[in-house]
């Protein structure tokens, strides 16, 4: 910001002014530039206005990206979430808080705040449900929301029959055995089919 105003010294060539913040209250420090001048002489000051401690900035949209984009179904392995809050002219906003949420799986916070650069992180993991499946990553801040997809993966069933061929009468049934194992190779649910 800068003043712009008229002045007159007094005997000892001095001139005062009263100089006010005003009402808006920033979110991160602010340098205002004072300058003063006098036919071909200026002089300048700056004066750095402090983030008000109840002040909130307000994200215009959310960017979310998930590296790596699978995770294993034995929760083994995490993704690493990345959200970044953006203002209207898509710059990064620090000091933002976001809320973080999934359909299924594990966060590692509900809640994170953007550093200054705008960004912040946490990580996702599969959590006790062994199924494959795909799990939407949430992030929100005020009005603005992102989702991203998550796979979970590595779980399989096998499916062993006793028999290849059967009778038409039904008299010899075969045994059907299904495996579900995990990513990590654990068996989560055996059934016995007849």
């Amino acid at each position: 910001m800068t003043i712009l105003g008229l002045g007159v010294t007094d005997a000892g060539g001095q001139a005062s002014a009263t100089y006010t913040a005003g009402a808006n209250n920033p979110t991160t420090n602010v340098q205002d530039t004072i300058q003063a001048s006098v036919a071909d002489a200026t002089s300048a000051i700056i004066i750095t206005r402090t983030a008000s401690s109840g002040a909130t900035t307000t994200a215009a949209s959310l960017d979310l990206l998930a590296q790596p984009t699978t995770v294993k179904s034995d929760d083994s392995t995490t993704s690493t979430i990345t959200v970044r809050a953006l203002n209207t002219l898509n710059a990064a906003l620090p000091g933002v808080t976001i809320t973080i949420g999934t359909n299924t799986g594990v966060l590692s916070a509900p809640t994170v705040v953007t550093g200054s650069d705008g960004k912040a992180t946490l990580t996702f993991s599969s959590g006790s449900n062994a199924f494959n499946r795909t799990a939407t990553i949430t992030a929100t801040a005020g009005t603005a929301t992102a989702q991203i997809p998550v796979q979970i993966v590595g779980s399989t069933v096998t499916l062993i029959s006793t028999k290849t061929t059967l009778s038409d009468d039904g008299s010899s049934p075969a045994t059907l055995t299904v495996t579900a194992r995990d990513a990590g190779a654990m068996r989560f649910r055996e059934r016995l089919l007849p």
